[in-house]
């Protein structure tokens, strides 16, 4: 008998894979990043359907097959796939997801790293932040990701951009000191080598 992992995991890609399954790279929180199979996903009455999309945060049911992890049962708790039809937020989600896919490493837990890339999506779905200020939210949110991959030390200078809640005083402050935040960002991105 196989055991069953209960998590909370958000679908960061999906993958087609036959004529109904599916692929799914899923962060996470309790066992980092997982890819996993979906069986019959795809069809119109799949009861999984809503809860494996991407942009969907969920609880899911996995068990541990022979060559990969398979999703027996998921539940759909937030949906965030309305990001997908605002363009500018939607990129920014994306650019989030695709450097989480990029630099995590293997199963391991990371719930820092998970409550922020929750949080961040809450805070662009719920419009918190103006369209202008979104290239500055998307600075603050990936060095944040690279501080908790461990990829970027923090220094008297830079420790409010993971240390303070982000807010429009984040933000404003994140456009204020641009140069530092993105000289450490693209240091950091060169030294992972990826």
């Amino acid at each position: 008998m196989h055991h069953i992992y209960h998590t909370k995991g958000i679908i960061l890609e999906s993958k087609e894979k036959g004529e109904a399954n599916a692929y799914l790279t899923i962060f996470t929180r309790e066992m980092g990043m997982v890819y996993a199979a979906a069986q019959s996903v795809r069809r119109e009455k799949s009861k999984l359907r809503f809860a494996l999309q991407e942009f969907s945060l969920s609880n899911i049911d996995l068990v541990r097959g022979k060559d990969v992890w398979r999703i027996t049962s998921a539940s759909p708790e937030e949906n965030y796939s309305a990001l997908i039809l605002d363009e500018n937020r939607g990129q920014v989600a994306q650019n989030i997801f695709k450097l989480i896919v990029r630099l995590y490493q293997g199963e391991e837990a990371n719930e820092e790293l998970f409550d922020h890339v929750t949080k961040s999506l809450s805070i662009l779905s719920d419009k918190k932040i103006p369209d202008t200020d979104l290239k500055h939210f998307e600075m603050v949110a990936v060095f944040r990701i690279l501080y908790y991959l461990g990829y970027l030390a923090l220094t008297g200078e830079n420790d409010v951009f993971v240390r303070s809640p982000i807010d429009l005083r984040l933000i404003e402050e994140a456009a204020r000191m641009r140069t530092l935040l993105l000289n450490d960002i693209n240091r950091s991105l060169r030294e992972t080598q990826l």
